[in-house]
């Protein structure tokens, strides 16, 4: 069993350091330096992939917090005090709503640069879990991501019992997927090929994942005809990969 260790602040003195903020932000570096050497070897446009990637985080956090207010169960706590609303230090952020922010900012982008959209989404799509991984880390060291009971191997020794931590499992779960894309960047691959595999791994593993999030808690993630949210967008990220393998893809690994 792995034990319960909270770790929220890094205090230095005056100054106190959120973890899970500074691991946030230390995925989002990753992701920049993996694109900054992807468009070096394709050549192509580092301004316009910068520009880009800041305005997926910006939207990615703007609709992450819509969508905890919206459908995190809490929009009448919200109503009483719509400032609550701003307060991203105290927690409330739903990945579903920061996927869906991605999406629609990929869409923009699309109409306005067809042209080179796919080969821009995929460095984004190789980069992404990486740094992804990293902030998943943060989640993991404030246990703020609580699963099911259980007496697996992996459960951590939570107050209340021994319980799954949803921010491990889901680490475990990508690492395979980044063993992958590190071996298939030693070839040439084909347009969409890692936002083919980036979707539906993904996809896949978080709807099976959450059938594992706790629901015993009054703040549990609400179900709609017995899923998460995240598991409704997890089944359109499926479909959106293999969209893009039947378009894109041409090469099979």
């Amino acid at each position: 069993m792995i034990p319960y260790i909270e770790f929220h602040i890094i205090s230095l003195g005056i100054i106190n350091i959120q973890v899970w903020g500074t691991l946030v932000a230390l995925g989002f570096v990753v992701c920049l330096l993996i694109l900054f050497k992807q468009c070096q070897s394709k050549k192509l446009d580092w301004d316009k992939v910068f520009s880009l990637t800041l305005q997926i985080a910006f939207f990615s956090f703007l609709f992450s917090r819509i969508f905890y207010v919206l459908w995190g169960g809490k929009w009448l706590w919200f109503l009483e005090n719509p400032l609550r609303m701003l307060a991203v230090w105290d927690g409330g952020m739903a990945s579903a709503g920061g996927f869906f922010g991605a999406a629609l900012c990929l869409w923009i982008f699309y109409r306005k640069n067809k042209l080179i959209f796919w080969q821009i989404a995929d460095i984004l799509a190789f980069a992404f879990p990486f740094g992804w991984v990293v902030g998943r880390i943060g989640c993991f060291l404030i246990h703020d991501h609580p699963g099911t009971l259980t007496h697996s191997l992996l459960a951590v020794k939570f107050p209340d019992g021994a319980r799954f931590d949803m921010a491990l499992l889901e680490i475990l779960a990508l690492l395979p997927l980044l063993v992958i894309f590190i071996f298939s960047s030693k070839k040439q691959r084909s347009v969409g090929f890692y936002s083919t595999w980036l979707l539906i791994w993904y996809g896949v593993a978080r709807f099976f994942l959450d059938f594992l999030r706790a629901s015993d808690f009054v703040w549990a993630d609400p179900r709609y005809s017995g899923l998460t949210i995240a598991q409704w967008g997890s089944v359109l990220l499926v479909f959106m990969g293999v969209g893009i393998y039947i378009r894109k893809v041409r090469i099979v690994v």
